[in-house]
C-alpha cells in the first residue's frame, strides 16, 4: 500500500481535482461533462438524465504500444532526420514532459483563480491556496531538476543560441539595400532611432539611380518617421505595424525654405513648401544642421541642373560642306549631277 491523496473543489460548473499525479479539472452538468485528467488524458461523458444510459469516451496521452519491429524501423528512420526538425527546442526542453505539463496547467489555473478571486474571495480562497501551493511546489521541483542537470541545460542554451545565429545568417540583404546602407555610412548618418523597418523599405521606394545624401529620424504628426534627402527629392517614410508603409515625398521645386532650431536636448526642423509647413520634432542636435545644409545643397544642385543651357551643335561652314561633297565626288560615291545638285543646296 502507498500514500494516496485526492482533493476535489467545486466552483459552479467547474470542478478542480488535485492528486499525486497532478492537477485535473472538469466542466459540465447533467447530461454532459468534459474531464481533463491529472495524468494528461481526457474523458467525455454524455448521458440521458433519468434513463441510466450514458456514453463515455476516454483518450489517453500515452501513445499506443507498437510491435518491436515497428519501433526498430522508426528508430532507424529517425536517425536520418535532425532532431530539431521533429521537436522545436526552447528553454523548457530539458525538463521532463510530465513536469512541463504540470507547470503549464498549474500556472494557467493559478492565474485564472487569481483573476476570479477578487469577485468571490470567500468561495475561491481554498482552491486558490491549494493551486498556489501546488504551483510553487512544481516550480521548486523544476529548480531542483535544473540544479541536478546543469550540463544538459547549458548544452540546450548553446544549441538555442546557435540556431538563432544560423537563422540570422539566412536573412540576406538585397544588393540595393546594401548599397543604400553604404551611402548612409559615407554620408555619416548617425541618428536612425526607431526607424529600422523604414530603412528596410527604402529599396522599394527609391529609384535604382537615386542616391541617398543624408537621413535622420524624427517625429512628424506624433509618429516616428525616417526623413531622407536624395539627389532627386525629400522623402518621409513611416512603416506601421499594421497598415504597412506610409510614404510621402516633397519635390525640391516645391520647397521654399528650410530651417532648424535647437532646444535644450533636441532640435526641430521646419520645411516650408508654400501650401503648408512640415515640422520635424525631436531631431538630434548634431544631426539637424547637417540635414538642413545637405537639403539646401541638394535643392541648389537640382536648380542648376534644370537651368543649365542646352549646348547647341555649331553649324558646319559652307567650305567644309563643299570639301566633303568634293571628296565624295572624287571617290566615285556621287555622280557629277548629284554633286551639282548638293552644291546648289549648300550655296543656296
Amino acid at each position: 500500500m502507498g500514500l494516496r491523496y485526492r482533493k476535489s473543489v467545486k466552483i459552479g460548473p467547474v470542478r478542480l481535482n488535485a492528486s499525486k499525479k497532478g492537477l485535473g479539472w472538469s466542466v459540465g452538468g447533467k447530461g454532459f461533462r468534459y474531464t481533463k485528467k491529472a495524468g494528461g488524458g481526457t474523458r467525455t461523458t454524455t448521458s440521458l438524465p433519468g434513463t441510466g444510459l450514458s456514453w463515455v469516451k476516454d483518450s489517453s496521452s500515452n501513445k499506443k504500444k507498437v510491435s518491436k519491429q515497428v519501433v526498430n524501423s522508426e528508430i532507424k528512420s529517425s536517425d536520418k532526420v535532425d532532431s530539431n526538425s521533429i521537436q522545436n527546442k526552447n528553454a523548457w526542453s530539458p525538463y521532463p514532459e510530465k513536469l512541463r505539463k504540470h507547470a503549464k496547467i498549474s500556472s494557467i489555473t493559478f492565474v485564472i483563480l487569481f483573476l476570479l478571486f477578487f469577485f468571490a474571495p470567500t468561495v475561491l480562497i481554498l482552491p486558490f491556496l491549494i493551486v498556489g501551493i501546488y504551483t510553487i511546489t512544481t516550480f521548486a521541483r523544476m529548480a531542483i531538476y535544473q540544479s541536478k542537470h546543469k550540463d544538459e541545460f547549458v548544452k540546450n542554451n548553446v544549441e538555442l543560441k546557435k540556431e538563432q545565429t544560423d537563422m540570422k545568417k539566412e536573412v540576406v540583404e538585397s544588393p540595393r539595400l546594401t548599397e543604400i546602407k553604404q551611402q548612409m555610412a559615407e554620408a555619416g548618418v548617425s541618428d536612425l532611432f526607431g526607424t529600422k523597418k523604414e530603412v528596410q523599405s527604402l529599396p522599394e521606394i527609391m529609384a535604382d539611380d537615386e542616391v541617398l545624401l543624408y537621413a535622420t529620424s524624427g517625429f512628424v504628426d506624433k509618429g516616428t518617421v525616417l526623413v531622407v534627402v536624395t539627389d532627386q527629392r525629400l522623402i518621409f517614410v513611416n512603416r506601421g505595424m499594421i497598415f504597412g508603409t506610409d510614404f510621402r515625398e516633397i519635390p525640391f521645386s516645391k520647397i521654399n525654405a528650410v530651417s532648424y532650431s535647437k532646444k535644450l536636448v533636441l532640435a526641430n526642423i521646419s520645411i516650408d513648401n508654400g501650401a503648408n509647413t512640415t515640422l520635424i520634432d525631436n531631431v538630434d542636435k548634431g544631426t539637424a544642421p547637417i540635414f538642413v545644409d545637405t537639403l539646401k545643397k541638394a535643392i541648389n544642385n537640382a536648380e542648376q541642373r534644370n537651368n543649365a543651357p542646352v549646348a547647341s551643335t555649331p553649324a558646319a561652314s559652307v567650305a567644309d560642306e563643299l570639301l566633303k561633297l568634293k571628296s565624295l565626288l572624287d571617290a566615285g560615291i556621287l555622280t557629277q549631277d548629284e554633286f551639282d545638285a548638293q552644291k546648289a543646296k549648300v550655296l543656296g
